[in-house]
C-alpha cells in the first residue's frame, strides 16, 4: 500500500489532502464551530440578562432602607388610626358610650337609630346614626364639647336646631363615626391583626 501511495503524484496527493481538509473543514464548521457560536450567543444574553437582574436588584437594594422606613411609618400610623377609630368588635360599646355621654349632659334621646353602615375609603367604614337631643342650649354643647375631646373621630352633620316652646333647644342631627373594615382574615376566624 505505501508503495502505491509512492506512485501516486505530487499534485494528486496535494489536492487530497486539501479536499480531505476542506471535508472536515466543513463538517467542523457546520457540526461543531456553528453550534458552540450558538451556545456563545445564547449564554451571552443570559449573562447580559443577568446583568440587568443584578442591577434591579441592587437598585432595590438601595432603595430597602428607604422602604422599610416607610413600612415603619406606615405601621406607626395605623396604630393611631387604631387608637382612634373602633374596631368591628368596639363599635356597639363606642356607641352606647356617645349615648351615655347624651345622657350624662342632660339631654333626652327620643331618637337614636343606627343607620346601614356604608364603605367609606379602602378600610374605613362609615357608621352614621341619627339623633335627636332635647335639653337646654349648654347641655346641648357641654354634649358637643365631649364629642370634640373624644379621642375617636365623630363628626355632626345636618344639624337643625330648633326652640321648643317650653324653652330649650331640640337637636337633630347625623352623628358619625368610622370604624375599620375587617381584615378577610379575621372575617374568616384566622385572627388577622
Amino acid at each position: 500500500m505505501l508503495e502505491k501511495y509512492q506512485q501516486i503524484p505530487f499534485w494528486q496527493k496535494l489536492v487530497a489532502i486539501i479536499v480531505i481538509l476542506a471535508v472536515a473543514g466543513f463538517l467542523y464548521n457546520n457540526y461543531v464551530y456553528k453550534e458552540k457560536v450558538n451556545q456563545i450567543a445564547s449564554l451571552e444574553k443570559q449573562l447580559n440578562a443577568l446583568i440587568v437582574e443584578n442591577t434591579e436588584a441592587k437598585k432595590m437594594e438601595n432603595e430597602l432602607p428607604n422602604l422599610e422606613r416607610k413600612i415603619q411609618q406606615l405601621e406607626f400610623n395605623l396604630e393611631h388610626l387604631k387608637e382612634i377609630l373602633p374596631t368591628d368588635s368596639e363599635i356597639e360599646r363606642f356607641l352606647a358610650g356617645l349615648y351615655q355621654t347624651a345622657l350624662k349632659n342632660n339631654l333626652r334621646i327620643p331618637v337614636y337609630q343606627k343607620q346601614p353602615d356604608a364603605n367609606y375609603e379602602e378600610f374605613l367604614i362609615k357608621v352614621p346614626m341619627k339623633y335627636e337631643a332635647r335639653g337646654r342650649y349648654n347641655d346641648l354643647k357641654r354634649f358637643y364639647e365631649a364629642l370634640a375631646q373624644s379621642t375617636r373621630i365623630v363628626n355632626i352633620l345636618n344639624l337643625d336646631l330648633k326652640l321648643e316652646k317650653a324653652g330649650g333647644i331640640t337637636a337633630k342631627f347625623e352623628l358619625t363615626t368610622f370604624r375599620f373594615k375587617p381584615d378577610v382574615d379575621e372575617q374568616a376566624g384566622g385572627g388577622g391583626r
